[in-house]
């Protein structure tokens, strides 16, 4: 995971242009058991609204257990590879990193989602309303995304689609800043 690929949230903080009528696609609250985009749609939303700062914390978020990855990083970090979360959804990869080391600090949440049911270019601008590209491909490779962000209470909300298929989500970014209490 590059540092590009980034997206902001603050606890407790509703997202601004997040619909409540969209949460579970049928104006209903709390979980609803769903497959595809809604879900993964869903799932933004609900971290969007209560930000994950923890291992522990993001794992009951997104139903995936994570491990402690790699060299050692100043705070953590923390990876799941191929595995499958809440509604169903599968992720390719999740990355919790979190700065400096203490509770509330800021940090970056990654998650990569893996082939099939992934929501439309179209899908993630209506639900997600404000968004701007902050990041274009470079022609590297066609692993390299379009990235189209917005700013949050909480710090920046990402999302990736890759030149290999430009019109389906692969990557969703929560880059948060401190928690402010």
């Amino acid at each position: 995971m590059t540092a590009e690929k980034v997206g902001k949230a603050l606890r407790s903080h509703r997202s601004p242009g997040l619909r409540p009528d969209r949460l579970s696609g049928t104006g209903q609250k709390g979980p609803k058991v769903m497959s595809g985009s809604h879900a993964i749609l869903d799932l933004v939303g609900r971290l969007c609204a209560d930000v994950p700062r923890t291992p522990s914390a993001t794992e009951r978020a997104i139903g995936v257990a994570l491990a402690e990855a790699g060299p050692p990083h100043p705070g953590g970090k923390f990876q799941a590879r191929d595995a499958t979360g809440v509604d169903g959804i599968h992720f390719d990869e999740v990355e919790l990193r979190i700065r400096g080391g203490k509770e509330g600090a800021g940090g970056l949440l990654v998650l990569c989602i893996g082939p099939g049911g992934c929501p439309r270019l179209a899908e993630v601008r209506q639900r997600f309303e404000g968004l701007a590209i902050s990041d274009h491909p470079r022609g590297r490779s066609l692993d390299e995304e379009t990235q189209f962000s917005r700013q949050e209470p909480w710090g920046t909300l990402t999302f990736g689609f890759a030149e290999r298929d430009p019109d389906s989500l692969r990557t969703i970014v929560l880059k948060f800043g401190p928690q402010i209490r």
